[in-house]
């Protein structure tokens, strides 16, 4: 009798901790859906707003902005070898150019 009791309650025990696996199951697998679809808009809008380009033309156009010209050479080289027909690039080099004194090379970027 004693037995029977016991193997009654460890079974409606382990009803209940696989009924509430399930659950969290289903919680898990809708925080992965959301959280993949939070990384694919995020991805989109990354890519929308000038991707690696975008950003490496961003940080040479702060570091223009700050006289750090040797810093914003390195991002346009990094722009250029990404991308080497992007005319926001030239013109960041001509601007560089220009404050270096750089007059005609800078005539040439900004062709």
């Amino acid at each position: 009798m004693a037995n029977r009791k016991r193997r009654d309650q460890f079974n409606l025990e382990t009803n209940e901790k696989s009924q509430g696996r399930e659950t969290s199951q289903r919680k898990n697998s809708w925080r992965h859906k959301i959280l993949f679809a939070s990384l694919v808009c995020l991805l989109i809008v990354f890519v929308r707003t000038g991707g690696v380009v975008g950003f490496t033309n961003s940080m040479a156009r702060n570091a223009i902005a700050s006289k750090r010209l040797d810093s914003a050479e390195w991002w346009l080289d990094v722009s250029r070898s990404i991308s080497s027909s992007n005319a926001y690039s030239d013109f960041l080099q001509a601007r560089t150019e220009r404050q270096r004194g750089n007059l005609e090379k800078m005539s040439v970027h900004l062709k």
